[in-house]
């Protein structure tokens, strides 16, 4: 298969996030290959969610136009549903990458973070009551 034969391709990389790569991104899943050969570090996972890797990350922000952490995180990767924090361990990560990817300023981003995580805090107080 495609996923299989990127994962030989790539055999210094994990195979089982570069087959996981392969069948999410298809043809594209070169694209996030090569920013995580280029550059070692992006094989980091994404803090709080370790399916992702920081190359997806850079890969999104790069190409697809991400520009805002709630977009990454929960609409590009669901991380906001999948892991047990809902993003917040990752969130600053993702300003961090907005801001050195010259997407956002650093003002902007940390709005960002503010407004998330306002967000998470207004979500876990409906769920209590």
């Amino acid at each position: 298969t495609f996923a299989s034969e990127l994962a030989d391709a790539h055999s210094g990389m994990p195979s089982d996030w570069v087959r996981r790569v392969g069948h999410r991104y298809g043809a594209r899943a070169t694209e996030v290959l090569s920013l995580a050969a280029a550059d070692p570090g992006l094989l980091a996972p994404l803090p709080g969610y370790e399916r992702v890797k920081l190359a997806e990350l850079h890969h999104a922000i790069m190409n697809e136009h991400v520009c805002t952490i709630e977009d990454f995180l929960m609409r590009r990767t669901y991380t906001y549903f999948k892991a047990v924090d809902q993003g917040l361990a990752a969130a600053q990560s993702v300003a961090d990458a907005l801001v050195s990817l010259h997407v956002t300023s650093r003002a902007e981003a940390d709005d960002q973070l503010t407004e998330y995580r306002a967000h998470l805090t207004d979500w876990k107080k409906r769920l209590a009551e």
